[in-house]
């Protein structure tokens, strides 16, 4: 790859990000899966307020989504809280969120700008190998750019490229080791593969899913020691180095974390418990999904691509099926539809599982198959493919990601803008702890008051009843749903509360 193919990846990168991006960098946590986004951007301002506390992951709320298994071995979900709490919660490795503390420290700031800047980063960093990587399986930089804007203009990779979600960076992490491992083919250089596996490692601690692709490491080397009768040590020997750092990782965040304080991230299975479950969650999917996760020309594209290597298909020579890449990519492939399996019914409302799953697999199968592709790439066609793909693109995040005004997690947002200062005029200490009763989000409200507290996700009477008596200084209400879902749960709560504050959108109260 020369100077020039180097520096035209990177103006391409950065001129794409300008018209993505202009104007949203410095946004505040909002759109689809603000309640997600919020819960990460928690964790980073968590490690602000903890001293830096790494082991000890936390967030503003105080009763996690999972109760501590040590209080409920059914992972009962809202209801519970610890003797006490302090809003730790179990969460894959997070040296990122660690990361972005650190920047934030040193700005002094607690702006999303510091997180969206970092996520981009890293993004773009991925892309950019994935550009590589491309140069060196194809030889051809129109079909190294053409790889990399088919990536960065999915509707879903652009949208989280900003936002706040870990499994970006797993992703553009594992775009950059494929590109050592493709390094340690061409040039036999152990160093390469060094590289290569602290990547991955480094993506599986960020999402543990990507663990799959270090076990698949390890079994490709077991089956060359079959297929050759002959053992590769080394490699072997740091693969299971490699498992063992990511699972110790993980036996800590299951069974130190999750036991004592609960988590606010799901972490255990969700496979379908039926056949008609099974079925439902797929056809759910491509029904809610689908058009997030490619626009047509993407899916015009991928269909041309399969009718070209079909084609094509005489001309492929067999012996390929025994090259270590493919029997890699063959083993991920049976490992990724196992956790597919296994987390099916989370795939009907999360596009964003698409990253530790199926889109790296599939753009690896593309990069290895590219030799038998027959389009004809140049710079014309690939900017009338690239118009329409970019409209498209907009056309989606209007539709499938930006905010609605009257979606109830978008009028929490907005309520609670501010109320940091107003919290602050009343008098109430930034340790005061605060129940939020229908809340909408765990950590949406608290970031905007910057205090620790308790939600009630569902105004049931049993849950305002139990919450009320948990160790709270000030309670509050919004006064959208305050009728229809305290009043109408807790018909005595104005009774047993006295009003501190009130505007036209929240209310505080007191316990009487």
């Amino acid at each position: 790859m020369n100077k020039k193919q180097n520096q035209s990846c990177i103006i391409i990168l950065l001129i794409i990000s300008f018209l993505l991006f202009f104007g949203k960098i410095n946004s505040p946590v909002k759109d689809r899966h603000a309640w997600a986004m919020a819960d990460h951007f928690a964790i980073s301002l968590g490690f602000i307020d903890n001293g830096f506390d790494f082991f000890h992951p936390k967030t503003f709320c105080l009763n996690p989504q999972f109760s501590a298994n040590k209080l409920d071995s059914q992972r009962d979900v809202w209801t519970k809280t610890i003797e006490n709490p302090q809003g730790i919660t179990a969460i894959d490795f997070p040296i990122h969120h660690y990361c972005i503390a650190v920047l934030m420290k040193i700005l002094n700031t607690r702006e999303t700008y510091v997180f969206r800047l970092y996520m981009l980063a890293f993004s773009l960093l991925g892309l950019y190998y994935l550009f590589k990587s491309a140069i060196i399986i194809t030889k051809s930089f129109y079909f190294s750019i053409s790889i990399i804007l088919f990536t960065f203009l999915l509707p879903s990779f652009s949208y989280y490229a900003i936002g706040f979600l870990p499994s970006q960076i797993g992703l553009s992490i594992l775009f950059i080791s494929l590109y050592h491992f493709l390094k340690h083919k061409q040039t036999h250089k152990f160093k390469y593969f060094l590289y290569f596996l602290s990547l991955l490692t480094l993506a599986s601690l960020t999402r543990f899913p990507f663990l799959i692709y270090i076990i698949g490491l390890l079994c490709l080397y077991l089956f060359l020691a079959v297929l050759n009768k002959k053992i590769e040590w080394k490699k072997m020997s740091l693969s299971i180095a490699a498992i063992s750092v990511v699972l110790l990782y993980f036996f800590y965040n299951k069974y130190y974390l999750s036991e004592n304080f609960g988590s606010n991230f799901l972490n255990y299975p969700l496979p379908a418990d039926s056949l008609q479950n099974f079925v439902d969650s797929i056809i759910g999917t491509f029904y809610h999904q689908s058009w997030r996760y490619f626009t047509i020309v993407h899916y015009i594209l991928l269909l041309l691509l399969f009718t070209s290597i079909y084609k094509n298909r005489s001309k492929i020579d067999k012996s390929i099926l025994l090259k270590e890449t493919v029997i890699y990519l063959c083993i991920c492939s049976i490992g990724i539809s196992m956790y597919m399996f296994l987390m099916i019914q989370q795939f009907v409302a999360h596009e964003y599982y698409m990253f530790d799953t199926f889109l790296p697999i599939l753009i690896f199968w593309i990069l290895v198959s590219s030799k038998y592709l027959k389009f004809n790439f140049t710079t014309k066609k690939i900017a009338l493919v690239l118009i329409p793909m970019f409209i498209f693109n907009k056309v989606v995040y209007h539709f499938g990601y930006a905010e609605r005004i009257n979606d109830p997690l978008e009028t929490t947002r907005k309520n609670f803008q501010q109320s940091e200062i107003i919290l602050d005029s009343l008098g109430i200490h930034k340790e005061s702890k605060i129940l939020l009763l229908d809340s909408y989000s765990p950590n949406l409200a608290f970031i905007n008051m910057n205090r620790n507290g308790y939600c009630v996700m569902t105004t049931s009477t049993s849950n305002i009843t139990n919450s009320l008596n948990w160790n709270y200084d000030y309670i509050i209400t919004q006064n959208f749903s305050f009728d229809k879902e305290v009043l109408k749960s807790y018909p005595n709560f104005n009774k047993e509360t006295s009003v501190l504050y009130s505007n036209d959108k929240f209310t505080i109260h007191t316990k009487k």
